[in-house]
């Protein structure tokens, strides 16, 4: 998903459900900076749980409203 930014237009942010209370931002980032450019890079992270993810009558994640959340 994507999140207006003021200078590139664009970045890159993660909505992620854990199912390990125990879970940090920067060991998501250690794991991804082994496989992703830093542009890549999510620039932030919002951790929800998985029943908060909005879901289409078909079971896919609705993108739209998830970025309606940023503001």
């Amino acid at each position: 998903m994507r999140q207006k930014h003021r200078h590139w237009g664009e970045v890159p942010i993660a909505f992620i459900a854990r199912k390990d209370a125990s879970l940090r931002e920067a060991d998501i980032l250690a794991h991804l900076c082994t496989g992703l450019a830093r542009y890549k890079l999510p620039k932030a992270f919002h951790f929800i749980a998985e029943s908060e993810f909005p879901r289409s009558t078909t079971g896919k994640i609705m993108r739209h409203v998830l970025e309606q959340r940023l503001g």
